[in-house]
């Protein structure tokens, strides 16, 4: 992203998704993090504290994102394609535990995902407000600022409620599903495609206006520039059309 110029264009944030973590909390609560998979980085530091890669990413002058679910499980347990099933994955019961954990890392943005919620017919509108308030409690502890993407991919409408969820605004909501369903390279689903289609209905949801104010936005997913699927006019379209939320937000 820094050699590129994509930094200096104002891509900012390094997002980890899904499937960083071990599951089962240790015996004070805490998420355990493989260390092979998140080894040190630099001397004297110890295998398996992400504060070691927010170090690293806020060292190239970028920000840190991590990822957790509204439930009790995360989208690897209910997603066979995803990765190994590891259950208790999720956030849910204990939100102020793990939210005040990503800020003690560092990290500057969560995504809550919704698989775990979904699957238990959680009502979002109230989950997020818990999560909405751990975050307060958490920036509160620890005077770090954790930028709140809200993912139940538009479920009940989220931008009647999430603008100011549990008396609270999230900065982010996503208004419809992926774009591209995941793509794990090395599996059966490595070789799905984007679609133009797909990028086209997920404009058209992202259209609710009156939901938006100065820092606070719809989400339509992430872009998909350069994934198999799309040709290069239709790459030069999807940046302009979600570069165009950018410019009136």
């Amino acid at each position: 992203m820094v050699d590129s110029g994509l930094a200096h264009a104002g891509y900012s944030y390094v997002n980890i998704d899904e499937g960083w973590w071990l599951g089962t909390p240790d015996t004070d609560g805490n998420i355990v993090v493989e260390a092979e998979t998140w080894p040190a980085i630099a001397p004297g530091e110890e295998a398996g504290d992400m504060s070691n890669i927010v170090r690293y990413i806020h060292g190239l002058g970028l920000k840190a994102g991590i990822y957790t679910d509204a439930g009790e499980a995360g989208c690897s347990f209910y997603g066979p394609d995803l990765g190994p099933p590891i259950p208790h994955t999720g956030s849910e019961v204990h939100y102020a535990k793990d939210f005040l954990q990503f800020a003690r890392w560092g990290f500057d943005f969560v995504k809550v995902d919704w698989c775990g919620g979904a699957k238990e017919n959680l009502d979002p509108a109230a989950q997020y407000a818990e999560i909405a308030h751990a975050i307060q409690e958490a920036e509160a502890a620890t005077g770090r600022t954790l930028y709140f993407s809200i993912c139940n991919w538009g479920e009940r409408s989220p931008w009647t409620w999430a603008p100011g969820v549990g008396g609270l605004p999230a900065d982010i909501w996503r208004t419809g599903g992926d774009i591209v369903a995941p793509v794990v390279a090395g599996t059966a689903n490595g070789s799905r495609k984007a679609t133009f289609a797909e990028m086209l209905r997920n404009f058209d949801n992202n259209l609710h206006p009156e939901a938006q104010h100065t820092g606070f936005y719809n989400d339509a997913d992430m872009m998909v520039i350069g994934m198999p699927g799309l040709s290069e006019a239709q790459n030069r379209l999807h940046v302009a059309l979600f570069g165009r939320f950018q410019v009136h937000q």
